[in-house]
C-alpha cells in the first residue's frame, strides 16, 4: 500500500467501478452505501489480527469475517445497496495491507462476485471512523451524499453502530449483524464497558457516541502506525489521534467536518453538531 511519510494510507477513497461509464455516474449518483466493517487483515493466506486472548475461537471468528465479506458482496450484486464500502485502515504492524484492501483481496482469493460498485476506505481504526470516514469517501467519489446507508458487523455491536448513527444525525441507517452472540465472550462484555462510557447511565443520556473519550483514543492509537504504541499520556494520544484523522481529511478533501469531529465535546457536544446529509 502506499503510504505518506507518516507511514499511513496515501489515498483512502479508491472506487473501483465495475460494468458502469463516467457518463452513467454522473447521470445517477448512487443513492445508498453498505459499510462491511474491517476487524483483521488477509494477507493472502489467513486473516491476521486475531489473536487468542481476545477471541476464544479465533477459526470461528476469521470464518465470520469471511461471511462478512461474501455478505457484503452479495448484497452489492444484488443492488440491495448501490455501493459497497471496505473499510479499515492498516491496523496491524508489520503489515502493508489496509483492512480493505484485505478484504478485497479474500474475495478475489475465493472467487466471490464482486458489485458493480466497489468502494475502498482505508484510513478507518474504529467503529466511528468505519462509519464517518466511509461517508468522507462516499462523496468524494460521487460529489453527493448517500441518503442510505447500512453497516455489516459483529452483532455485539449493534447498540454501538446504532448511537453513533445517533451521534451522526443520520436517519436511514440500518445495521446488518453477522456472527454469533455469547453475551459470556471477553469481546461481548467489554462491549458492555464501552457502552459505559458512551451512555450516561445517570442521567440515562446518550453522551460520547462519536467516541472522542480517552477510552476509544487510546484504542485508536493503538493501532496507528508506524509505531502502534498508546503507553502515552491522554493529551499525547489525543494529538496523534487528531494528526492521523486529519491525514485521512487531506486524502478525502474535507477538513472542516474532521475539524467538527476533533473539536467536539465529549459531554455531549454531538447534539449541536450540523452535517451536510441532514434535511
Amino acid at each position: 500500500a502506499a503510504a505518506d511519510a507518516g507511514g499511513w494510507p496515501a489515498s483512502g477513497g479508491l472506487c473501483l467501478t465495475l460494468g458502469h461509464t463516467d457518463e452513467n455516474l454522473m447521470a445517477s449518483a448512487p443513492k445508498s452505501m453498505l459499510i462491511v466493517a474491517g476487524h483483521a487483515i488477509w494477507d493472502g493466506k489467513d486473516w491476521k489480527g486475531i489473536e487468542k486472548s481476545k477471541f476464544p475461537d479465533p477459526e470461528a471468528m476469521k470464518r465470520t469475517i469471511a461471511q462478512h465479506v461474501r455478505d457484503g458482496c452479495k448484497m452489492g450484486v444484488k443492488r440491495l445497496y448501490d455501493v459497497i464500502a471496505f473499510s479499515g485502515g492498516q491496523t496491524r504492524k508489520n503489515l502493508e495491507l489496509t483492512e480493505a484492501q484485505g478484504m478485497a483481496n479474500f474475495a478475489a482469493y475465493r472467487n466471490i462476485e464482486f458489485p458493480d460498485d466497489l468502494l475502498f476506505e482505508s484510513f478507518a481504526r474504529d467503529s466511528f471512523e468505519n462509519v464517518f470516514l466511509s461517508l468522507l469517501a462516499f462523496y468524494h467519489n460521487y460529489k453527493a451524499w448517500p441518503e442510505t446507508i447500512g453497516v455489516i458487523s459483529m452483532p455485539h455491536k449493534s447498540i454501538r453502530f446504532m448511537l453513533m448513527a445517533t451521534g451522526l444525525h443520520f436517519d436511514n441507517f440500518t445495521f446488518h449483524g453477522i456472527g454469533k452472540v455469547d453475551p459470556h465472550e471477553k469481546n461481548c462484555l467489554n462491549e458492555m464497558i464501552n457502552m459505559g462510557v458512551v451512555i450516561d447511565y445517570k442521567t440515562k443520556t446518550i453522551k460520547d457516541p462519536l467516541l472522542r473519550a480517552p477510552h476509544f483514543v487510546s484504542k485508536r492509537v493503538g493501532r496507528t502506525g508506524p509505531c502502534y504504541d498508546n503507553n502515552q499520556s491522554d493529551d499525547e494520544n489525543k494529538n496523534k489521534d487528531d494528526k492521523y484523522l486529519r491525514c485521512a481529511a487531506s486524502a478525502y478533501g474535507d477538513d472542516r467536518l474532521v475539524e467538527q469531529v476533533i473539536n467536539c465535546d465529549r459531554q455531549g457536544g454531538w447534539r449541536k453538531l450540523r452535517w451536510p446529509w441532514q434535511p
